[in-house]
């Protein structure tokens, strides 16, 4: 309760969906969850009706404002209505006029979700949108937000016009006419499965997958021949996926082959945790989990990264490593197949030994100004008092950063 304002109980109302059949209003809606031991947990609705007709226009090139007042759900709704079919750029807050997440999200004529963008301070929506057809954005901040502004503008985006469609098996060319660059192509696939997307190229390239609203679903560097990319994923079947290549380096120019095409063995490798901070003489099992593509198998080789690099460790071959920590380390697995795909991953161990330090002498009545005034030549003797669970503590000063021998 508050401001006067208080829930009122939906009679009937006891299950774990509630279904509202005819939304004729902005309303707020709460779920109270009890157990057997009289806990309570809510959880809080927000439901704001769309009304086309207070759609401002979207007019491509000008910047409109996305004005906020007040909390959950609030949001401006624009319309758009393309004289020519292609790509097109909502952007939000280009300008990063603050640092509240934001979001948009594109409807159809009907007020259907088309696609959204959210999760981030600023946002670049696109689509590929047909001549003659009405279309709605919203934008606003997501909940937790208000009071605030940002502006949104509506771009032709020809990045994705004509665009290269890529066949399984066959090569296809990157063009990079200037730094920076990135050679896009399309693919819908007819089946559901694993895909590989690679270069073949003399220099260092970077490749990335995106989904039908060119939203990026993962990257790669150098997993491939040498210094080349290969952005392995899942892709499904009626989906429309996009593929970009570009060199490393943003100065590099030129051109080089992409290769898509079904992919077979070690698909990722990856673990649910990589850091691990345990007392002296803890037990810590390191594990690897990956996914392949049926019927595939890999091979498993852990390593210890010493002063002169990674030392193999003799026969610790299998996806799970354990070790008695007595001192901090790094430890990576090696995990690789017959087709030569290779991932490794990677393990921080640190010794949490209780260490503690604190300043005993000269004494400090303000603990918020540690500063000790001192005369002139005058003698001061700084001293710590250290202590830890295991072994000796050492010692080591600096004087303005600099190390004192």
């Amino acid at each position: 309760e508050e401001d006067g304002w208080h829930w009122e109980e939906i009679k009937g109302e006891t299950g774990d969906t509630l279904a509202l059949t005819n939304v004729t209003g902005d309303n707020r809606y709460m779920c109270e969850v009890v157990d057997a031991f009289r806990n309570n947990a809510q959880a809080e609705f927000t439901v704001k009706v769309v009304d086309p007709t207070s759609a401002r226009a979207l007019v491509l090139g000008e910047p409109q404002t996305v004005s906020i007042e007040g909390y959950d759900g609030n949001y401006a709704l624009f319309s758009f209505v393309p004289e020519t079919s292609g790509w097109y750029a909502f952007i939000g807050d280009e300008a990063h006029s603050d640092w509240n997440v934001k979001f948009g999200t594109l409807l159809d004529g009907e007020l259907n979700q088309i696609t959204t963008a959210d999760q981030d301070t600023s946002f670049r929506l696109m689509c590929e949108l047909t001549a003659g057809i009405r279309y709605y954005f919203m934008a606003g901040y997501t909940p937790g937000y208000g009071d605030k502004s940002y502006e949104v503008v509506l771009k032709r985006d020809e990045t994705l016009d004509g665009i290269q469609a890529l066949t399984p098996g066959d090569n296809a060319t990157a063009n990079i006419t200037e730094g920076g660059q990135i050679a896009y192509f399309s693919y819908t696939p007819e089946e559901t499965g694993y895909y590989a997307f690679s270069s073949s190229a003399d220099s260092d390239t970077y490749g990335y997958l995106y989904d039908d609203g060119l939203r990026e679903i993962a990257k790669d560097d150098d997993s491939g021949e040498g210094s080349n990319f290969k952005v392995m994923q899942q892709l499904t079947a009626g989906a429309t996926y996009y593929f970009g290549a570009r060199y490393y380096d943003s100065g590099d120019t030129g051109s080089f082959d992409v290769l898509l095409e079904r992919a077979q063995g070690l698909i990722s490798a990856s673990t649910e945790q990589s850091d691990f901070t345990v007392a002296p003489e803890t037990e810590v099992t390191m594990q690897v989990k990956t996914v392949c593509t049926e019927g595939e198998t890999v091979s498993y080789q852990w390593f210890l990264d010493g002063e002169s690099g990674p030392e193999s460790i003799e026969g610790e071959t299998q996806p799970a490593y354990t070790v008695t920590v007595t001192r901090a380390a790094q430890y990576r697995c090696e995990v690789s197949d017959t087709h030569g795909n290779m991932k490794t991953v990677q393990f921080w161990i640190n010794v949490d030994n209780g260490l503690q330090a604190r300043r005993v002498s000269p004494a400090v009545e303000d603990e918020e100004d540690d500063t000790i005034h001192a005369n002139m030549g005058e003698a001061v003797a700084l001293a710590v008092e250290a202590s830890c669970n295991d072994g000796a503590p050492r010692y080591q000063w600096y004087e303005a950063g600099e190390r004192i021998e």
